[in-house]
């Protein structure tokens, strides 16, 4: 009958609460956040702690609840007080609707509530002979300071909201205490508040009184000075001369405005003959006119003139050739030159002199410009100082208004002042309730003590688990294993100490009680280990863990036996050349070993040996070699784990093709080796021991692994106990019941007997 399905996850909760499937890794394999099903996993395996820190942390509160009530309960009194505010103080009412304003009335009822907690106050009651005579005063070690200050925190003097209520409350341990202590207070602040009222209403009448008397002196100065203004100014003109002066303003800006236009056209002029060639300036009829009126031109064009007749004459006269008429030509010829060289030069100082004329108007148009620009700040200026007086005159007058409406109002208001001196009917502070002995005391609160309390025992309770579940670095459940170590847990190997099975060492747990609760969980985990990728990928597996002593070759040994079962040939070979132990857990096996094979001493047919259980063979790591790592890492290695797993080998005459090959190899963060073994292999599996390993190195033992590019296949949690403390052993006898042999027919029909298996094998 097959039993893969009776154990279960082992770990810190129960049996079947510990460990998920094989592969399990948590989404997000590289977060280590806290989800909802984390905090409840915390809930089912902390839930003793949660339950014994709640009760004990409540049973606390009820102590604490229980010294409170006989020791040092509080027994309130309470007194109440109105402040009535007389109907004659009209300027304390609004208008709207005659009520006293409510935000003025809050105050005034604050202000009285803090006086009954004032010092004056509270030192005359801590010197009253009854009060001395109180527990409470002895409380204080009879001091009168000190009594004091115990009042000021121990009174609670508040207004009560939408009322003209006070509400002076004392709580002490005796019941009696409390009323004669606020019976004296109400009694000593309703006496003074009466003197203290006359005080307040004479010292507002008198400081009214000084106010008033201040704005007339101020009203009559401000006259003054008005009347002295008009008086200086000649106010009656000052109108007249702003008008006249906002007209010559305007008067100016419009010449200003003119005379920069005409400059502004002369300037273009200017601009536009300042860019071309003096001789292409254009000359006007009139240039031309002054040209041809010089003195020195018309006589040269005129001796011209004189000459072409001669020589017209003398032409008649003498012919063409005659000497005398190309002297006449030639002395034509020269005044000819003469006149052209002079109009030139007329021509030219015309030009300039046009171009000069036009810069002499722009220089005088901008003279002129200034002296409107001048006048023109001057006049602004005038008209400014006129604005200022003028409007020096309408200030004091809206002084003098808004003063004189001041001075009604103060008038106003001293009159209510002394009507309210006089009045016998002014604000009164009534006690309408006497303090009186506490039926049942306040403190302790039953409902918050024992409510509250029940409330803070289940936080401390849940605060108490969550502590040691999050301060605790050691591995504890297959989901550390997963969620800290990011590994697949293939399975989980309870702790010998719950065994009820006879076993006495882990190494022989598989081959002394095949049926037991161990066995079974190695078997589980050589299902999950066939389940978790194909045989070719896995016929080579090393077996390492983070530390020493984390039961690894135990864990080698009864998976190797646990595959031996299942008619796999499995070959164990010791490769912790540094604690050799694998061959003292075989009787009859070879001294010489894989250091032998690796220096090339023997072979491996030499070295392996056959074990007394069916399809298990041994190879011991043989003697220590001097450099381990290195003849683990070297060809030779890789060679030999090839040949073993990829042909047959001859042993006792026999043809032998393993199966598989498990190799146990040393701690992985110690020494080296594991590191080179796991580039030798199909896959690596990592061995953790519950309660022992930290998380952190099993993290960094998966990183390591990692950094060398080895398969990680999965990891094994050993040594784990059904229940913290290993008590709850329920779930074992469950297994032995289930699996027992009473419960099971000797005889299956169809199914050989077991005379006829025990010949078969």
């Amino acid at each position: 009958m097959s039993t893969t399905t009776a154990l279960q996850e082992i770990g810190g909760g129960s049996l079947q609460e510990a460990a998920p499937a094989a592969g399990y890794l948590p989404s997000g394999a590289e977060s280590e956040g806290v989800g909802f099903q984390d905090v409840m996993r915390v809930v089912r395996q902390r839930k003793v702690t949660i339950v014994v820190t709640t009760i004990i942390t409540y049973m606390l509160v009820c102590a604490a609840t229980y010294v409170v009530y006989r020791y040092f309960p509080q027994y309130p009194s309470e007194a109440m007080f109105q402040l009535d505010p007389p109907e004659s103080m009209k300027l304390l009412r609004d208008p709207s609707n005659n009520m006293i304003n409510p935000d003025f009335m809050a105050q005034m009822l604050q202000t009285e509530a803090n006086k009954l907690r004032g010092a004056n106050l509270l030192l005359e009651v801590a010197g009253m002979p009854d009060v001395q005579k109180t527990r409470y005063f002895d409380w204080y070690d009879r001091d009168v300071a000190k009594t004091v200050e115990g009042l000021r925190k121990d009174l609670i003097a508040v207004p009560i909201p939408d009322t003209q209520l006070i509400r002076l409350v004392l709580a002490t341990r005796d019941k009696e205490e409390s009323r004669l202590i606020v019976a004296n207070l109400a009694r000593r602040y309703t006496d003074s508040f009466k003197n203290e009222a006359q005080r307040a209403l004479t010292d507002q009448a008198t400081n009214l009184k000084n106010v008033l008397s201040e704005r007339n002196a101020e009203l009559e100065q401000k006259r003054k000075a008005l009347a002295l203004h008009r008086q200086t100014s000649d106010a009656p003109s000052l109108e007249s001369q702003r008008i006249i002066s906002a007209e010559h303003i305007a008067k100016l800006m419009t010449q200003i405005a003119e005379q920069q236009s005409t400059t502004s056209a002369v300037q273009a002029k200017i601009d536009s003959l300042a860019g071309i060639d003096p001789s292409q300036i254009p000359l006007t009829a009139e240039h031309q006119i002054i040209i041809e009126s010089d003195p020195l031109l018309r006589y040269l064009r005129s001796t011209v003139e004189s000459l072409d007749v001669q020589l017209r004459v003398t032409k008649l006269q003498f012919g063409e050739q005659h000497r005398i008429i190309r002297q006449i030509e030639e002395q034509r010829q020269g005044y000819f030159e003469k006149e052209i060289a002079k109009r030139e030069e007329l021509t030219d100082q015309v030009r300039y002199r046009q171009l000069e004329n036009l810069r002499d108007e722009h220089r005088q148009r901008i003279n002129a410009l200034a002296q409107l620009e001048e006048s023109l700040r001057g006049a602004e200026s005038q008209q400014r100082d006129l604005d200022k007086s003028i409007q020096a005159a309408l200030q004091m007058e809206q002084d003098i208004e808004s003063l004189q409406k001041l001075i009604e109002a103060v008038e106003t208001d001293y009159q209510i002042a002394k009507s309210a001196v006089a009045d016998t009917s002014r604000a009164r502070l009534h006690l309408v309730q006497d303090p009186r002995p506490a039926v049942k005391p306040t403190q302790p609160n039953l409902y918050v003590f024992l409510g509250g309390g029940a409330a803070l025992a289940l936080l401390v309770g849940f605060a108490v688990a969550f502590l040691r579940e999050f301060t605790d670095k050691r591995i504890r459940t297959p989901i550390d294993v997963a969620r800290f170590g990011h590994l697949s847990v293939l399975g989980s190997v309870p702790l010998l100490d719950d065994e009820e099975a006879e076993i006495d060492t882990m190494e022989e747990a598989v081959r002394v009680a095949p049926h037991s609760v161990i066995a079974e969980a190695f078997r589980k985990v050589r299902t999950n280990l066939q389940f978790s990728g194909p045989r070719e990928t896995q016929r080579t597996l090393l077996i390492t863990s983070p530390s020493p002593g984390d039961g690894k070759t135990a864990i080698a040994i009864n998976l190797a036996v646990t595959m031996a079962h299942s008619n796999q040939r499995v070959l164990l070979i010791d490769c912790n050349f540094r604690r050799p132990a694998v061959r003292e857990r075989f009787a009859n096996t070879r001294p010489e070993g894989l250091s032998n094979v690796l220096t090339n001493q023997s072979q491996p047919e030499d070295v392996i040996t056959a074990t007394d259980l069916p399809n298990l063979y041994v190879m011991t790591a043989g003697p220590m070699p001097p450099r381990p790592a290195e003849l683990l890492g070297a060809q030779k290695m890789h060679d030999m784990l090839a040949r073993l797993t990829e042909s047959e080998v001859t042993l006792g005459g026999q043809r032998v093709r393993f199966d598989r090959v498990l190799l146990d190899g040393p701690p992985s963060l110690l020494i080296s080796d594991a590191l080179v073994l796991a580039m030798q292999v199909d896959g690596v599996l990592v061995v953790a021991r519950a309660d022992t390993n930290a998380k952190g190195a099993l993290k960094r033992a998966r990183e390591q692994l990692e950094a060398v590019n080895a398969r990680v296949v999965g990891a094994v949690l050993n040594g784990v106990r059904a229940r913290a403390g290993g008590y709850y052993k329920q779930q074992y006898r469950d297994y032995y019941e289930y699996t027992s042999d009473d419960v099971v027919p000797p005889d299956l029909p169809g199914l050989p007997g077991p005379d006829e298996i025990e010949k078969k094998v």
